[in-house]
């Protein structure tokens, strides 16, 4: 594919991965196009998947995952997201309590989407139970299965994720942030996964794309 006519931001994203791991793995050519497709859609939504990939590579090093199921993991959480270029840009994030049903119901959609997108692409359908599970949680209040059994390769990408949308809310920045982490690890994750949480949390919280 010629990728000379693509916006600038083509080009952009391996500075801007390298911006935040200098020594990043080689990004994929079919991942490169679907982060490029998440870039186009929303430049918010593709900084948060920068920042996902980045904190689930450090939570897997830290974990001690094998270098080739730590890129692969890298790969699900810069991807996570990708069903999202296929839903209006008002439903990128999720909708705050209180909110209808319908709305919730077609949020959670983007996960669906998102295992769309990457079936089209063989070379990437190792990430796909991964992304599957990223919204999972133990005690079965997850989605779109409800599976109190989520991979600990997809639970490092789920706490990533929540740890950045918990990141860029205002409360963030208050004293309470660590019993709201905690909070959310003892019903949510598996306590060897969460034991990494907070490093890469202190790692990365200030880390900005751009």
């Amino acid at each position: 594919m010629d990728t000379t006519s693509f916006p600038e931001f083509w080009h952009s994203i391996p500075r801007d991965i390298a911006a935040l791991m200098p020594n990043s793995p080689e990004l994929p050519y079919d991942a490169h196009l679907i982060l490029n497709s998440i870039a186009r859609h929303s430049h918010e939504l593709y900084q948060h998947s920068l920042r996902v990939g980045h904190m689930a590579w450090h939570m897997s090093h830290s974990l001690g995952v094998p270098t080739y199921e730590r890129q692969q993991i890298w790969l699900a959480a810069l991807l996570h997201d990708c069903g999202k270029t296929r839903m209006p840009r008002s439903l990128l994030f999720c909708p705050p309590p209180g909110s209808p049903h319908w709305e919730v119901a077609l949020y959670q959609q983007h996960v669906n989407e998102s295992l769309d997108v990457l079936h089209a692409y063989p070379t990437l359908h190792l990430l796909i139970p991964l992304v599957a599970e990223h919204h999972e949680r133990i005690d079965g209040t997850g989605f779109p299965r409800g599976s109190k059994y989520p991979a600990r390769s997809a639970q490092i990408v789920a706490l990533a994720n929540a740890l950045d949308h918990l990141r860029a809310q205002p409360s963030s920045l208050s004293p309470n942030l660590q019993g709201l982490i905690d909070q959310a690890i003892d019903h949510h994750w598996d306590s060897a996964v969460a034991a990494t949480a907070l490093s890469a949390w202190q790692q990365t919280k200030l880390a900005e794309v751009g």
